[in-house]
């Protein structure tokens, strides 16, 4: 089975509030927004009749995207706003090489063909996910942040210095507008369209004085499903708040509070190839789809209950139409940053809540998700610049209490309740990384990252029999990049880096070894990035090559005791692969039509291979 959307058709109208005139500009089909001030982080140098830089802080300082020594691609506001994108899913149409799928409930993230297949409350990223430098790990917890943004950073390849954990594949930085005391504005826009579409989005900005400001941004988009049982539709609401304070030149406070929802009945799926040729809509849950795939082959009805034994019904329960999702969303957050002279002392806060539910049948069977989970983060950074030298230093810690129950009907295959009241994860680091000026043209960058994370687990499997489990685990990372940027002139530089990441290991639910290793990711990559035609035409080159060991995934396994022995039962754990090697090239090609008008052309090659892949299947 797969997911299949629809594509809506839609009309935005969009109001703007500048200082305090009560006058208001209204337009269709685009979109306002005053991000062509100075080179801060985020903006654009604004030069007439030439491409202009992007300033991000994805190397954690400011620099320009063609000064930086990385794969990223960066989506600004009006990017995001004309792709209509309102949700983590929607990036994959606009960025080569990163696809984002979901479970029924978490959000699947995969860059360059890395990413998570596990959509239980075990599952973690294989993409770090942040929000304004804040790192989400609950994959159900990612969708309702694409609102009041002022840009999107997606940085390609392990980030295991800068970002740590969960970044084998990359990390996306979304990075929503802070308060200013410049000016009294707002926003606010509207977009209908077919299938009940209804997008809200407002935004309000008050400098209360040249210390103080605060920021309120609010969404709202629906529509109504596109499969025919209602499936695929979207119910979403968010809201944020952020108030800027500056008690003096040299010291940033941000505070920030978030809150969002999603309902509905969320993703749906077809089967494929579509049993009704003349409607490629048609649902899992369609009687016609249950007849095809003899989920009752013998006319009667399959007991529709987690602990529904092993009957005469039928090999699988029925996919019926209770799909639903109640996923909601909570956080606080302080950015602080003082320049002490020498350096910039930053302090990144967070806490979140992320209280989950939905039934699904993603995986072709009936699966039924409650879970709640607590996260707080901290990092202390400190970077500066001394003659040749730039670096950055930091220490991070990060917390995570979770439980759930997970409910699963997949008949003779797999049926029981999966319930985790304790699931904890406390993680430590220390990076830095270092950037040395040998020539005037010549870089050399050195950095490494330590991690130590603790994780531990109790909970039981409940099918017939109770099969309780209680496990922990002790693990450690270093993680290092090394590499050089070379100007081979004004507007083109060269790079190559040598780069490692991880993505932590875990648990499957089984009464015996239960624990999956972490999985690593070795990445060499060679880059060029241009400018030519007097800044009229951009072209960046990059070549990687990827060695990928112990890949988690998931699959159907034995239930098994502490000696290994099989207990009769099945269970969805994720296990390790063997070893894998990925290639390929990315080129990226932006050229100045007019000051108004820009052609852009993006292509990726990416060829993997499994050099080893074994693995036992009841």
């Amino acid at each position: 089975m797969y997911s299949k959307d629809r594509h809506a058709i839609s009309a935005r109208l969009r109001n703007v509030l500048l200082g305090a005139a009560s006058a208001t500009a209204l337009a269709l089909g685009t979109q306002a927004h005053g991000q062509t001030a100075s080179p801060q982080a985020g903006t654009a140098e604004v030069r007439k009749g030439s491409l202009t830089d992007i300033i991000v802080t994805a190397t954690r300082r400011s620099q320009s995207v063609q000064k930086a020594s990385v794969a990223i691609t960066v989506l600004g506001a009006s990017e995001l706003a004309r792709a209509g994108v309102t949700r983590a899913a929607d990036l994959s149409g606009i960025l080569p090489g990163v696809e984002v799928g979901s479970g029924g409930g978490p959000v699947q993230i995969y860059i360059r063909g890395v990413g998570t297949t596990a959509t239980n409350g075990l599952a973690e990223g294989a993409v770090a996910f942040n929000l304004d430098g804040i790192y989400i790990s609950r994959p159900t917890a990612i969708n309702n942040v694409f609102y009041d943004v002022s840009r999107v950073e997606v940085l390609t390849g392990p980030q295991g210095t800068l970002y740590g954990k969960n970044a084998t594949g990359g990390a996306i930085n979304v990075i929503t507008n802070d308060p200013t005391t410049t000016k009294f504005s707002g926003s606010e826009s509207l977009e209908f369209g077919d299938y009940g579409l209804l997008v809200n989005e407002a935004s309000l900005n008050i400098p209360l004085s040249d210390q103080l400001a605060l920021r309120g941004a609010f969404s709202f988009a629906r529509h109504d499903g596109y499969l025919s049982d209602g499936t695929d539709d979207e119910n979403n609401v968010a809201g944020r708040v952020k108030a800027l304070i500056k008690p003096n030149e040299d010291v940033r406070i941000v505070l920030a509070a978030d809150f969002s929802g999603t309902y509905g009945r969320g993703d749906g799926a077809v089967v494929h190839p579509a049993i009704n040729p003349s409607n490629p809509w048609e649902a899992e849950s369609s009687p016609a789809t249950n007849d095809l795939l003899a989920f009752s082959p013998l006319g009667g009805s399959y007991p529709h209950s987690p602990f529904a034994p092993i009957g005469p019904y039928g090999l699988l329960a029925p996919i019926t139409n209770n799909i639903s999702q109640n996923n909601r969303q909570w956080g606080l957050s302080s950015d602080i940053t003082w320049n002490l002279g020498f350096g910039t002392l930053t302090s990144l806060t967070g806490y979140r809540q992320d209280p989950a539910s939905y039934t699904t049948y993603i995986p072709g069977f009936y699966v039924r998700d409650i879970e709640t989970d607590s996260q707080v983060s901290q990092e202390f950074r400190l970077n500066g610049q001394y003659g040749r030298f730039k670096w950055v230093v930091g220490a991070y810690y990060f917390n995570e209490n979770q439980d759930f129950s997970l409910y699963d009907n997949a008949g003779i295959v797999s049926s029981g309740l999966l319930s985790v009241p304790v699931l904890t994860d406390n993680s430590y680091a220390g990076f830095g990384e270092l950037t040395y000026s040998v020539l005037p043209t010549l870089r050399i960058i050195l950095g490494d990252r330590y991690t130590r994370e603790l994780k531990t687990i109790d909970g039981a499997y409940i099918t017939r029999t109770t099969y309780p489990f209680a496990h922990s685990s002790n693990e450690h990372a270093d993680n290092y990049k090394v590499g050089f940027e070379y100007d081979v002139r004004p507007q083109s530089m060269l790079y190559f880096t040598a780069s490692t990441g991880f993505k932590s290991g875990g648990f499957y639910p089984n009464v015996g070894p239960d624990f999956f290793k972490p999985e690593k990711l070795t990445a060499y990559e060679l880059g060029i990035k241009n400018r030519f035609l007097n800044n009229h035409l951009e072209l960046n080159l990059e070549a990687f090559d990827w060695d990928y060991t112990n890949r988690q995934f998931s699959h159907l396994g034995d239930v098994t005791t502490e000696a290994g022995q099989s207990l009769g039962a099945v269970i969805l754990g994720t296990y390790n692969a063997g070893q894998a090697t990925l290639r390929g090239f990315d080129a990226t090609t932006k050229y100045l039509l007019t000051d108004n008008d820009t052609f852009t052309l993006e292509a990726q090659y990416n060829s993997t291979v499994y050099n080893s892949f074994t693995y036992t299947q009841p």
